[in-house]
């Protein structure tokens, strides 16, 4: 594990405090400096609860190296720490390496990153202090929905007008898009879910919650277990719309994946669905939520998102198994008439 940061004073206030309190007290003014000196000592208080600590888990040396040149270049006039964790040979699962990550750190924000990012926008450390210093904050993202129901697909590719997001993603290494949801011209939108490539919250939030290392021990889910939990405890999720990040790489559904949904429905079972105040009355929910999993699954079908045909199987198993009836017909249709086009392209 690398720490990096631009803490060039090396401030360690307790101790500091102390001892100089107790010389001033010998001073012809005790009274009259006691206090000067106590403001300053404040004001530095108060700017370390400025300061982030940004934790990366890292399987790839150079994209960490260049994250942190990165880093450097755009947070902007704010103190921070990069904890890179090279989980190259421990192969550890993300939440063990953030809960981790964040017991070491120093600094009263913290930012669970991936390496594939880039920030595009310069003086974004102060724009985050700034909303995660309101007491009601839970987690800041880039890409997150306003809706979460129980069901098996990905936040992003199936969501009725809930889908907020600011951030460019590269797609196969060649080109990209962008994708900026905001139709209410926020700076930040409320949510329930974020997206993991980048989650800003604070200290006091995360040892309250925590990453569930036990139920999701891999690299899946995470993200929206945390923000669910985040949300469930009373705290407003949001999405960032004042900085703009890239994403350099795609998520891949696979068996791990759908696994872990299932875990993640399981757990959250007698809480969802879960929205924001001016989303969807609760009479929808049961029809909005089986639309949105017959488009995610339409949608891998169609190559929109890394999916095998065998998760593409499980996926329509399960939702044959939930709904019946005509809908379970319609869906074994398309599931016929798609792979006979995966076949047909040399996909299978």
């Amino acid at each position: 594990m690398t720490i990096v940061g631009n803490d060039y004073r090396n401030i360690h206030i307790e101790s500091v405090k102390k001892d100089f309190t107790a010389k001033i007290q010998k001073i012809v003014c005790p009274g009259f400096l006691s206090l000067f000196f106590v403001r300053i000592f404040a004001a530095l208080d108060n700017q370390r609860k400025g300061m982030i600590s940004i934790i990366v888990c890292s399987i790839n040396p150079d994209a960490a190296e260049k994250l942190k040149q990165n880093i450097a270049a755009t947070i902007g006039r704010v103190e921070y720490e990069v904890i890179v964790f090279d989980n190259r040979t421990s192969g550890y699962g993300i939440c063990k390496v953030y809960n981790s990550c964040a017991e070491k750190s120093r600094y009263d924000f913290l930012c669970f990153l991936h390496e594939d990012v880039q920030f595009d926008t310069i003086g974004w450390g102060e724009k985050i202090v700034r909303k995660l210093s309101e007491p009601d904050c839970g987690t800041i993202g880039f890409a997150g929905s306003k809706l979460r129901t129980e069901g098996f697909y990905g936040i992003g590719l199936a969501t009725e007008g809930t889908w907020r997001s600011n951030y460019i993603q590269h797609l196969n290494g060649r080109w990209y898009v962008g994708t900026f949801e905001n139709p209410d011209c926020s700076e930040f939108s409320p949510v329930v879910v974020l997206d993991g490539m980048c989650l800003f919250v604070s200290r006091k939030v995360w040892s309250e919650i925590r990453f569930d290392e036990q139920k999701f021990p891999g690299f899946h889910l995470y993200d929206l277990d945390f923000s669910t939990a985040v949300f469930a405890a009373g705290y407003v999720n949001y999405v960032c719309h004042t900085a703009i990040v890239e994403h350099f790489s795609e998520g891949f559904y696979t068996s791990t994946w759908f696994e872990a949904t299932r875990d993640y429905n399981g757990k959250w079972a007698e809480k969802l669905p879960l929205y924001v105040a001016d989303c969807r009355p609760t009479g929808e929910m049961k029809e909005y939520a089986r639309r949105v999993e017959f488009r995610f699954i339409k949608n891998m079908m169609k190559g929109r998102g890394k999916c095998s045909w065998e998760v593409i199987g499980q996926l329509c198993d399960a939702y044959c198994a939930k709904y019946g009836g005509i809908k379970a017909w319609e869906m074994r249709y398309q599931e016929r008439r798609y792979h006979k086009r995966w076949k047909r392209d040399g996909r299978l």
